[in-house]
């Protein structure tokens, strides 16, 4: 298979004729100290598996452990294998119970049964590493499909998302979060709620209208409603808590009425509830400088470090949107991917996209329908 194995020698060269045993076939890289060792896990291409052994000494054996420990810290997707003495099942079973240890051999192992234990190895990380792969692409599909349905159902909410996205970019980029796209997923995934909302509730919460006691509830609960949709989605339960916490002060006060209070509450909400309530200054034709002054004085609302941070990056580094290369095509002509620059209306003045989204292939197909029915009011505005 050709594959990269890392083999920590803790015996100095007990290892020497399995490794010739391995043939050509493998690269080959071989340690004698668990700390270069671990470095070497970090190198690219990544190892395939790596192979430690121990003898009968304490001292050996508690190191084997703790390079085990950290390889599985440090390359999780590399299948690990033991080598150990039969009398030592004490360090057998904690690597194996705690450091997911792929197969344990003894030292009287004959090269050709090292051999098939390596290439068994070898498949199993393959195998994870194809599963992992088909998570990422089912995943990434699933918030691809999660966000067209947005865009269609409650496209002024996801035209908000998308600049909530950009926003929360730049000020995790200013923290230097580690967390940065479970961050813009909760951006892009937080006005997900919306799309429960009866057609003419989202419709007087789009104009602005005034709403009664019953429709203020609906509206206060989405962030609940969004969170709880996201909790159950694996990978997704930071970004649900971020979206959660995202109405509440930064004094405690708020939703969720919980005892989460400043730094407890996550980093996530806090960015959120900052970049919100700039939207809404925005939208009420506030700039930004001005926005970030008002709520500067609102004590108690917000965490200054994200105030600060939203300053350094939207104002202090903020730049104009360039606007050269607008075109206006009809929806025939438009590309999938290309930026919508003002509203897609109906005749009628039915705002089917809202202006500053990126088009998809879905919104794409929505316009050419509605062009084809004759009801489309063209050309549309993109670059």
């Amino acid at each position: 298979m050709n594959s990269r194995i890392l083999l920590l020698d803790l015996q100095g060269g007990s290892l020497a004729a399995w490794v010739n045993g391995l043939g050509s076939g493998h690269e080959t890289v071989v340690s004698t100290d668990s700390a270069e060792a671990v470095a070497l896990l970090g190198q690219s291409p990544p190892f395939a598996v790596v192979v430690c052994n121990c003898d009968s000494r304490d001292h050996a054996a508690s190191t084997s452990i703790a390079f085990l420990a950290e390889a599985f810290e440090h390359a999780t997707k590399t299948t690990r294998i033991l080598v150990a003495p039969r009398d030592r099942a004490d360090v057998i079973f904690e690597a194996v119970n705690r450091d997911h240890i792929f197969a344990f051999v003894t030292e009287d192992n004959t090269p050709e049964s090292f051999l098939h234990t390596i290439e068994e190895a070898e498949k199993q990380h393959a195998v994870a590493n194809a599963e992992l792969e088909l998570l990422d692409k089912t995943f990434n599909g699933s918030l691809h499909l999660l966000t067209e349905v947005l865009s269609i159902s409650a496209p002024q909410q996801f035209s908000q998302s998308q600049k909530l996205r950009e926003y929360a970019h730049q000020i995790g980029r200013e923290l230097k979060l580690s967390n940065l796209w479970e961050l813009e997923t909760a951006a892009m995934l937080a006005p997900l709620g919306y799309v429960t909302l009866p057609a003419a509730l989202l419709k007087k919460v789009n104009a602005g209208e005034e709403l009664t006691s019953d429709e203020q509830q609906i509206v206060g609960r989405l962030p609940h409603t969004t969170s709880h949709l996201l909790s159950h989605l694996p990978r997704l339960e930071g970004a649900a808590e971020m979206i959660r916490y995202q109405n509440k002060n930064y004094n405690g006060k708020g939703f969720p009425n919980d005892a989460c209070v400043g730094d407890q509450i996550p980093i996530g909400g806090r960015i959120l509830k900052v970049l919100n309530d700039l939207l809404d200054l925005e939208a009420k034709k506030k700039s930004k400088p001005t926005a970030l002054a008002i709520m500067k004085d609102r004590f108690g609302v917000y965490d200054p470090t994200v105030l600060e941070a939203a300053h350094a990056c939207l104002v202090l580094k903020g730049t104009s949107p360039d606007m050269e290369g607008i075109q206006g095509l009809s929806s025939a002509d438009v590309k999938a991917g290309q930026l919508l620059m003002t509203d897609a209306e109906t005749k009628d003045g039915l705002v089917i996209l809202v202006a500053g989204i990126r088009i998809s292939k879905l919104a794409l197909e929505r316009l050419r329908n509605y062009a084809e029915l004759g009801v489309l009011k063209e050309p549309l505005y993109v670059k």
